[in-house]
C-alpha cells in the first residue's frame, strides 16, 4: 500500500500505526477505535490509509500516537488532533473522527513540537517562542501543574485537563525540546537543562528514592 511512497516518519501508538510522507501526506494502519486513524469512521485498517482530510492542502512534518488519540504538526506550526474526544485538547463531548486544527488553543502561534506518551493519555505541545502547554490526565502531575480545584475531574474522578493550557511554572524557561512518557514529562532547556514532573513510582523522574515522593 506505501509501494512508491516515500516515509520521512514513523509513529507506534496502541495498535496502530501513523506515518508522514516525505510530501507531507499521513497514513494510518491498524485499530479505528475512537477515531484514531483520522479516517472518518472506527473501522480497523488491515493496509495504510490516507487521511485525505489534511491532503494535499495541509501537508504534515510530524505525527504523535498514543493510547486512543493521534497529533499531527503541519509544515506550518498548526497542530491537528483526533481520537478519543476527552484526549484530543479540544474539549469535545463526542469523538473527533477526522483531524481537527488545535489553531485557536495557542493564540495563531506556531507549534514547534508535539509529544504523545507511549500508551499515554496525555499530551505537551511547545509553542512559539517558548511555551509549554499540556492537555488530558494529571492524575499524578504529568501536565505541570499541582492538583487542587483549579485542575478538574473527568466522569471517573480523575484531574483532567480537555484543552491546552500553558504550564506557567516554566514560563521562564528556554524550552527547546519536549518529551511525554507514559505518566511523566520532561522538558529540555537551550542551556542543556532537564526538568521533570509526574510519576516517580519506580524513580523514573531521576529525583532519588520514590519513598522520599508520595
Amino acid at each position: 500500500a506505501l509501494a512508491g511512497v516515500v516515509c520521512a516518519q514513523v509513529a507506534c501508538g496502541f495498535a496502530y500505526t501513523a506515518a508522514v510522507s516525505a510530501q507531507g501526506a499521513l497514513y494510518t494502519w491498524g485499530a479505528g477505535e475512537n477515531g484514531r486513524l483520522g479516517l472518518g469512521d472506527v473501522d480497523d485498517r488491515h493496509e495504510p490509509s490516507r487521511v485525505d482530510a489534511l491532503w494535499p492542502h495541509r501537508p504534515l512534518r510530524r505525527v504523535n500516537a498514543g493510547s486512543v488519540h493521534t497529533c499531527a504538526l503541519g509544515v506550518d506550526g498548526v497542530a491537528y488532533s483526533f481520537g478519543k474526544h476527552e484526549y484530543t485538547g479540544h474539549g469535545a463531548a463526542a469523538d473527533v473522527l477526522t483531524p481537527r486544527p488545535l489553531d485557536g488553543a495557542f493564540g495563531g502561534r506556531a507549534v514547534r513540537e508535539i509529544s504523545v506518551g507511549p500508551g499515554g493519555y496525555h499530551t505537551v505541545a511547545l509553542v512559539s517562542p517558548a511555551d509549554v502547554y499540556t492537555w488530558g490526565h494529571n492524575r499524578v502531575g504529568q501536565l505541570g501543574y499541582t492538583n487542587n480545584d483549579v485542575v478538574p475531574r473527568n466522569g471517573e474522578g480523575a484531574h483532567f485537563v480537555p484543552r491546552p493550557r500553558r504550564v506557567d511554572s516554566v514560563s521562564g524557561l528556554r524550552v527547546r525540546r519536549v518529551v511525554a512518557g507514559w505518566g511523566h514529562t520532561a522538558l529540555l532547556t537551550a542551556e542543556g537543562a532537564a526538568y521533570v514532573c509526574g510519576r516517580n513510582f519506580q524513580g523514573q523522574l531521576g529525583l532519588g528514592d520514590p519513598e522520599s515522593f508520595p
